[in-house]
Parts: structure tokens; sequence; C-alpha cells
């Protein structure tokens, strides 16, 4: 093996070591939750929302997962992204009742270190948003754009590139090639790139997660 090679091993092992250092090194101290949906939306969640949880370290998922609870209690499942937990319900939060969500100090971080203390967080159970008027309705042309008004504004006031590239939690049935595009907060409308199918019934449907300025 030449003497660079040998180099270039030693220094992407040594650059290695230093990541994995430095990585347990932040998994030394206690754990804390840096952000929660519950939070970043005033405590208030819509009824079909689900709960996001945000640690500031990886964590030992089955200690956290052990360590959720909801009052009134409410069962469901859990999915992880990185340090990132989402508590989905298996069923609708009941609109208007206030839940508590509970992440014990028994929660550890993977090398065990716990919370330390109890978080509490609690939210208030709105109405998801809503359809109020879609656009044409009955028999249209195949070149007509297809417009959507919901009960509420879903986007900020934004330039239009940022509001067209954003991901829309939003169906199209069926299926038609074109892109959806913000005319204003409260108004979505579908272009197709050359026509809708001839002879189609089309309906739109708003997806879980999909959320207004106000979190709901």
């Amino acid at each position: 093996m030449s003497i660079k090679k040998r180099i270039a091993i030693i220094s992407l092992t040594a650059l290695v070591g230093v990541f994995v250092v430095t990585g347990l090194a932040i998994h030394l101290g206690a754990p804390t939750i840096k952000a929660s949906n519950i939070e970043t939306y005033h405590n208030q969640i819509a009824s079909n929302a689900p709960i996001e949880i945000a640690f500031s370290q990886l964590m030992d998922r089955a200690s956290v997962e052990s360590s959720f609870k909801t009052f009134p209690q409410m069962g469901g499942r859990f999915s992880w992204n990185l340090n990132t937990m989402t508590f989905y319900p298996e069923e609708r939060f009941a609109i208007g009742q206030m839940y508590t969500i509970t992440v014990s100090a028994d929660a550890k971080n993977i090398l065990g270190k716990p919370l330390g203390d109890d978080v509490v967080l609690t939210f208030l159970v709105v109405d998801p948003p809503t359809i109020s008027l879609a656009v044409p309705k009955g028999e249209t042309n195949v070149d007509s754009k297809i417009t959507v008004m919901f009960n509420r504004p879903m986007v900020p006031l934004t330039t239009l590139s940022t509001l067209e590239a954003q991901d829309l939690q939003v169906s199209l049935t069926p299926a038609t090639e074109g892109k959806f595009k913000w005319i204003s907060t409260r108004v979505l409308q579908f272009i197709p790139k050359t026509t809708l199918h001839y002879s189609s019934k089309y309906s739109v449907k708003i997806l879980p997660g999909f959320q207004s300025t106000d979190g709901v």
C-alpha cells in the first residue's frame, strides 16, 4: 500500500473517531424535549392530527414509548425519525376536550441517561380544516382548473414560489399530471399539465397532517 493511501486511511479513521467521540459526548448529559407540535401550534391540535415530540438527543425508543402517557388515556402507535417520535392515536381526539401528554423522567437516551423530570404538555382539540367550496361542480370542460377554498387560512403570506414548492397533504382522484398552486392563503388551485380526464368524476381529499397556519 502506498504512503498516500495509508495517510488517507489514517485520516479517515481519525475523522470517524472524532465524530463517534463527539456524538457520544453529546449523550453524556441528560436529554430534554426541545420541541413538540403542541407547543409549536400554541396548545391546539386538530382532532385528526398526531403528536410529535423532538428530543435533544437520540433516545432509547422503548423507554420513551413506555414513559409516554395520555390523559384521558388513549391507545395508539409510535413511529420514529432519528430523535423525533410521533404518536398516532388509534382514534380521533375528541373535539373540545383538553388532553394532557406526560413523558415521565424514566425516558432515557441511548446511553441510559434519563430525562430527570417529568415533562407535561396540554392541548385543546379543535376542528380540523375543511373544504368550504370546490369548483367546478357538475360537468365542466376538460381544460378547466380545479379550485378549492378552505374554511381558514392554510398557508402564511409569503412569496408565490415558496407556496408552490410546499408539499401538500391533499389528494386528487383520479390522478392527473399537473401542479397545485396557492392563489391566496385559503384558496388552492390545481392546474392540469394538459387537460383533465374525459368522462371522469374528480374528488379532492384532505389527508391527515394537513394543517392550517395556526396548527389546526
